[in-house]
């Protein structure tokens, strides 16, 4: 059965990604995405988190803010109660499960540095979808 909040998204990356370590030592990166909505002409703008696995392999990667991507996640939501104003408050990000990157077609208006990480991305992933079993595959996971 398919998880009813899953999410397919397509965007590019607007902030700077920030890299944290859990308790336990795994890595946590979060960062917002941008989606152009089409005929309404309005953004969604959502916060994502990768952790452990696809994180690391986010990291591994050296995703930056600019960098355009395909993802499926799961639509999360927290709810608290602000210390001042006693107002409850909700707070929606997507868990990502799985990634891929997604680079202009011709190589020829990348930068030569920008040119040779799209190489060495492609050449350690391919085109697959990054998920904990390619990651495994490919001797990253």
């Amino acid at each position: 059965m398919k998880d009813v909040n899953e999410l397919f998204l397509d965007g590019k990356i607007i902030s700077d990604i920030r890299e944290q370590y859990s308790e336990t030592g795994n890595l946590v990166m979060t960062f917002r995405v941008a989606n152009f909505a089409g005929r309404t002409g309005k953004h969604l703008v959502i916060e994502c988190k990768m952790f452990t696995a696809i994180a690391d392999a986010g990291f591994r990667l050296g995703i930056k803010e600019g960098d355009r991507m395909f993802i499926q996640g799961r639509l999360c939501r927290r709810t608290f109660q602000s210390k001042t104003s006693f107002v409850e408050r909700n707070y929606i990000f997507v868990i990502i499960n799985r990634f891929r990157m997604h680079w202009p077609t011709p190589l020829e208006k990348l930068t030569p540095a920008e040119r040779k990480r799209y190489k060495a991305m492609e050449t350690k992933l391919g085109k697959d979808w990054i998920d904990p079993e390619v990651l495994k595959d490919h001797g990253l996971g």
